[in-house]
């Protein structure tokens, strides 16, 4: 984890990062993303949002398509930071080609996702 917007309820986390540790970073400092898919203790934040998962908790927090607000990816020859933001609709969105794209259009390095209060 790099950081924490405790205002806006966003973390800048390394793609990298393993569910459990990720987790162990955000409770530490009273936060939780609240996404746990099936695979949890064994695959990465980048992992997540390059398949597009889903978790137990996404009733209450999402999928890591709600979750995830803003990413850097290396693509050939270039580096794309896609700011975090709220969604919106104004045409095609390269957040929304990126999530679920497997690793075909390029390498998610880092990511800002949604956090919240622990309970």
């Amino acid at each position: 984890m790099l950081e924490i917007d405790q205002s806006a309820g966003l973390a800048r986390i390394q793609a990298g990062a393993q569910g459990p540790g990720l987790e162990e970073q955000l409770n530490s400092q009273g936060w939780t993303m609240g996404h746990q898919p099936d695979s949890f203790k064994h695959s990465t934040l980048g992992g997540w949002i390059a398949t597009r998962s889903s978790g137990m908790q996404s009733d209450k927090y999402g999928d890591i398509a709600d979750i995830t607000r803003g990413m850097r990816v290396t693509l050939p020859g270039k580096v794309v930071t896609l700011r975090p933001r709220p969604s919106y609709s104004s045409g095609p969105s390269v957040r929304e080609m990126i999530l679920g794209s497997e690793g075909r259009l390029g390498v998610i390095t880092e990511a800002w996702v949604n956090v919240h209060r622990l309970p």
